[in-house]
């Protein structure tokens, strides 16, 4: 599909459905008996009467429901600038400072308690306000001027050995692109994180979770607060289905094991636990209305929100690259792009985060849950084995690749096999599924090639991939399939570069000497050849682990590596490093070359002469 969405205008998105995995092929959603039915459209709300949109269903549901409705309301430009709303008020207010942003969101939800309103909180630097309102609170919430849009905040549900070198990954390990120095945020019931499959790359922790006493819900947060980041923050929660759906999701993305490995099995897990436990109660039956049974996990597209939010915020200490949603709901056949959820998926983008986004098990062809819907987030459908459909998958327009998801019912192939809580492993099937193979490719590809943007990795998955022709289309719709390895290829030069390196081995008669007094220092053509310390007499010439120290801009060269014979971790002594042929691998500027080392000599305890010849890979 055309990626121009990447470069559409700022816009505010509705609610979002929660998982796409499933132990047994199964919709997300049941599509009757829904009590009450989600409006078939974003609730939207503006001051100007001519342009309020479903407010009347909004307050009527209220109404009908008598108790208060959960909605995520936007704050208007002039509550959160002070400056007067224009046609399209929605960037400005983004782009406030976040003062404003704060200030705005404090003073408003403090008139709100003046109103009654029991339950309202702001979203960190976004001008949203969750609430929960009745009929009259939603009439004087918008009555002067500072709510400029009111969404309905709606529920989600949820939704390896053999589908791994489907897509070409190993091929890609073998030219070191395993992910490492990259983060993957998985948004979903929460990550085991001691488990061997994962273990110790869960590197960070959030949970954002409800407590609603009106809507049956519970916070699955530790202590049962609603947010939190410390450490075991996102660990899954026991004794209900799909609590073990996060780590099976986090396996397949960065999955590290003796018998096989996920797609990124060096890259690291951001894990964010957005779900909520909910109950089932005369005339109040949240996991009926879903298709589930009581107790049931479901996430809130405001806590979706706070989890995009968290992942926004650690970019500047790690290197994100992927937020996977194996999560979504509803049924839309078009963009949706007044989601909610589309601002800060739009901010991730800008910051070149990918936002990668089941499309729904209800075997739509033409049509996907949201968010999936949302063009600037990267909407995943599902194939088997076989490289066909898979019998679950939504597809519509809007879906932008396909991946492996494992069979459904009357499918052949297999499942895919990954972590599930505490310790083991599992078999599940879904777009849940499929998703994680493409935040984890994400990785791969950006672990050597660092400066690649996310159009231009999805443009390479796109180009590269398998096509995969979609039954039941009317126009026909094609899709890829990706192929990892193909993929990578697009950002490596394999040609002969002129002047810079030649087919080979050329001798180029060049030494340096690597300095480990001062922080590492280098003379010589030092550009070309990167290393760790790991002490005073020891040299890590494989980095592939991310210990030690880095010489020289990690973010702008990428990742080099050096050993003995083979690429694998090898250390050698400074004071004893024996006479051999050592391949060194870098990454520069999407370039891939070896150099392979002539004689290394020790000259003082701390320095080491090397003499190389290079060839192109």
């Amino acid at each position: 599909m055309d990626k121009t969405k990447f470069f559409q205008g700022l816009f505010l998105a509705t609610c979002t459905v929660v998982g796409m995995g499933f132990t047994q092929v199964l919709p997300i959603f049941s599509q009757t008996n829904r009590i009450p039915k989600p409006l078939n459209t974003p609730v939207q709300l503006r001051i100007d009467p001519k342009r309020i949109l479903g407010f009347s269903d909004l307050r009527l549901r209220a109404l009908q429901l008598k108790k208060p409705v959960r909605v995520i309301a936007r704050l208007s430009q002039t509550a959160v600038t002070g400056s007067t709303p224009s046609e399209t008020p929605l960037p400005a207010a983004l782009d406030a400072p976040l003062p404003q942003i704060n200030s705005a969101q404090s003073r408003i939800i403090n008139r709100f308690r003046t109103l009654g309103v029991a339950q309202s909180n702001g979203i960190e630097g976004i001008p949203l306000v969750v609430l929960e309102a009745n009929a009259d609170q939603l009439d004087q919430m918008i009555a002067n001027g500072e709510v400029a849009e009111v969404f309905e905040d709606r529920l989600s549900d949820t939704t390896l050995d053999t589908s791994i070198p489907l897509i070409r990954a190993p091929q890609s390990w073998n030219r070191g692109a395993r992910g490492q120095g990259q983060t993957i945020a998985i948004l979903d019931t929460g990550v085991q994180r001691n488990h061997p499959f994962l273990s110790p790359r869960v590197v960070e922790e959030a949970c954002y979770s409800t407590n609603s006493p009106g809507n049956n819900a519970t916070s699955l947060c530790p202590g049962g607060v609603e947010s939190s980041t410390a450490p075991g923050s996102a660990a899954p929660c026991v004794g209900t289905p799909s609590c073990d759906h996060g780590t099976h999701v986090a396996g397949i993305a960065a999955g590290r094991g003796n018998n096989f490995n996920g797609v990124a099995p060096d890259a690291s897990i951001l894990a964010i636990q957005v779900f909520s436990r909910f109950t089932d109660s005369p005339g109040n039956t949240p996991c009926a209305n879903a298709g589930r049974s009581s107790p049931c996990l479901l996430t809130y597209d405001s806590d979706q929100i706070r989890g995009l939010t968290r992942v926004r915020d650690r970019t500047t200490a790690r290197s994100i690259v992927a937020a996977n949603m194996s999560l979504g709901g509803g049924r839309n056949n078009a963009a949706c792009n007044n989601d909610p959820r589309k601002a800060v998926i739009d901010q991730l983008l800008s910051r070149q985060v990918a936002t990668v986004i089941a499309a729904g098990n209800n075997g739509w062809r033409d049509s996907v849950g949201a968010p999936g819907c949302i063009t600037s987030a990267i909407t995943v459908g599902a194939t088997t084995d076989s490289d066909t459909v898979a019998s679950y998958s939504n597809v519509s327009n809007v879906v932008d690749l396909f991946a492996p998801g494992g069979r459904g019912n009357g499918d052949g192939g297999t499942r895919i096999n990954s972590s599930i809580s505490p310790t083991g492993f599992g078999e599940k099937s879904g777009t849940s599924m499929a998703a994680p193979h493409v935040a984890g490719a994400f990785a791969v590809i950006r672990s050597l090639a660092p400066s690649a943007t996310v159009s231009q990795i999805l443009t390479a998955f796109q180009t590269t991939g398998v096509p995969i022709a979609v039954p039941g289309t009317n126009p026909a719709l094609t899709r890829r399939r990706i192929n990892v390895e193909a993929a990578l290829a697009t950002f490596v030069n394999r040609s002969a570069n002129p002047g810079t390196f030649r087919t080979g081995p050329i001798t180029l008669n060049q030494t340096f000497t690597v300095d480990f007094d001062g922080g590492m220092t280098a003379a010589g053509n030092a550009s070309d050849l990167w290393f760790q310390a790991v002490t005073a007499n020891e040299l890590y010439l494989s980095p592939v682990n991310g210990a030690g120290m880095w010489v020289g801009d990690r973010s702008n060269r990428g990742y080099e590596g050096c050993v003995n014979g083979a690429y694998s971790p090898s250390r050698v002594s400074l004071t004893n490093v024996p006479v051999g042929s050592y391949i060194c691998m870098r990454t520069n500027q999407g370039r891939i070359s070896q150099f392979r080392v002539n004689s290394i000599s020790a000259g003082s305890p701390k320095q080491l002469q090397i003499g190389f010849t290079t060839w192109n890979q």
